[in-house]
């Protein structure tokens, strides 16, 4: 686990195998902290790398690296520890959380952990989404789509996993249509078939890097940097860009629903609101900062 902070540039912590696999990556924008979870196999070597964010070219900025030794334990204790990325409603009974030690599977009732799923697939996992019947997560590294099964709640279980172009940050999924956010590489679409087998199928580019997305009905919404928002509408002719709306602040996360958007802050502490009736004409509804975005 390794907890990136950042002053005024953006950072960027790179992990791969010997065998130059990205296997975790995070970035902290200025201002913010970032969290990254790896697993290194006994008897490997894997390297950690932190450099600027792209774009910097200021003078060399010092830097400390602490590392220390510490030993995880399959308990409940351990999963409360970790940031959840990813909140989802599964059923009457059950929640699941994503964070970057895995998925973890609870009783809605009580919070008491149900299942835990830790495997390399789905470590440092950035985002989740309900896809068909399976769980789709996504997290940096070469196959950063991964497919998990929870017909099983106390054994959730691992699909399967599928290349992906770039570092997956963020997940949609629209009607068995899955959309990935993939950085410099744009969104990814692809769809999830019989058995939970995804294949992704095109992918476009975007304005920027793409590090979240969201999608309803009509529309496509992804986030790039510096507080970007690309609005897409959706239909026969295929995914077209209607407008551009300039947040206040670095997104971390967006959301779509009945036409609004929600948009929130990279250090979480700043909501907006927007109106998407007409995709080419957003319109700012309003803003929560501070405590008020709990």
């Amino acid at each position: 686990l390794a907890t990136l902070e950042a002053g005024e540039p953006a950072l960027e912590l790179r992990i791969q195998s010997a065998e130059g696999e990205l296997i975790g990556a995070a970035e902290a924008t200025s201002g913010a902290e970032a969290g990254a979870a790896f697993l290194c196999p006994a008897g490997t070597t894997c390297q950690v790398s932190l450099a600027l964010g792209p774009g910097w070219s200021g003078s060399p900025i010092p830097f400390d690296l602490d590392v220390n030794p510490a030993t995880l334990t399959r308990t409940a204790e351990a999963w409360t520890l970790q940031p959840v990325r990813a909140l989802i409603d599964w059923d009457r009974d059950t929640l699941v959380t994503v964070g970057p030690l895995g998925v973890v599977v609870r009783e809605a009732a009580t919070l008491n952990v149900r299942g835990v799923l830790i495997t390399p697939a789905v470590l440092g996992a950035r985002a989740a989404a309900r896809c068909g019947g399976y769980l789709c997560v996504a997290r940096p590294g070469g196959r950063g789509l991964a497919v998990v099964d929870l017909r099983d709640p106390a054994h959730p279980s691992l699909v399967g996993t599928v290349d992906t172009d770039g570092q997956a940050l963020d997940v949609a999924v629209r009607r068995g249509q899955i959309y990935l956010a993939q950085g410099q590489a744009g969104v990814a679409v692809g769809e999830i078939g019989s058995g939970g087998a995804v294949t992704l199928k095109t992918r476009f580019s975007t304005p920027g890097r793409a590090v979240a997305v969201a999608v309803d009905e009509r529309r496509l919404v992804v986030a790039g940097p510096g507080g970007a928002l690309w609005v897409y509408e959706l239909g026969a002719g295929g995914t077209v860009l209607r407008s551009t709306i300039a947040a206040s602040f670095n997104v971390d996360r967006v959301r779509l629903g009945s036409g609004r958007l929600w948009v929130q802050s990279s250090q979480g502490n700043r909501v907006a609101l927007y109106d998407l009736t007409d995709a080419a004409a957003p319109r700012e509804l309003g803003e929560l900062t501070g405590s008020d975005t709990a």
